[in-house]
């Protein structure tokens, strides 16, 4: 959602400027619109890391392991797809190209995604707090 607003950011700046006469005021209307939006992108990370902190502490063991097993399995399929598979079909027929529908690479990026922010998230919070 953040990169979304983000991406208005310099149309929104440019109506400002169109619509504000007082340049101080127009720049101060800016500087509030961007501390809102990175107030807006702290509290969605905040909300992954708790996703993800709460998955850690999980009673499960798969409640716990999903999204790294989750990422193992991408990795596979991205290693079958993108090099085990063009070389070993030089030399046999007998090899499977794991088909992956575009919804499911939606998915999977997203996934991916939200970890490495999830996991970036905590590194960042465990710094500010040290």
């Amino acid at each position: 959602m953040i990169s979304l607003l983000t991406s208005f950011l310099p149309k929104a700046f440019s109506t400002i400027d169109k619509l504000v006469l007082d340049k101080d005021k127009a720049a101060e209307i800016k500087g509030e619109l961007q501390a809102q939006i990175l107030t807006l992108n702290s509290k969605e990370l905040d909300a992954a890391v708790n996703v993800i902190q709460a998955d850690a502490k999980g009673a499960s063991w798969m409640q716990r392991n999903w999204r790294p097993s989750f990422m193992f399995l991408f990795g596979v399929i991205l290693l079958n797809n993108y090099l085990l598979y063009p070389y070993a079909a030089v030399f046999t027929e007998r090899v499977v190209l794991i088909e992956i529908s575009d919804t499911m690479w939606t998915f999977f990026t997203a996934v991916g995604g939200l970890y490495t922010i999830g996991r970036s998230g905590e590194k960042i919070i465990d710094k500010w707090k040290k």
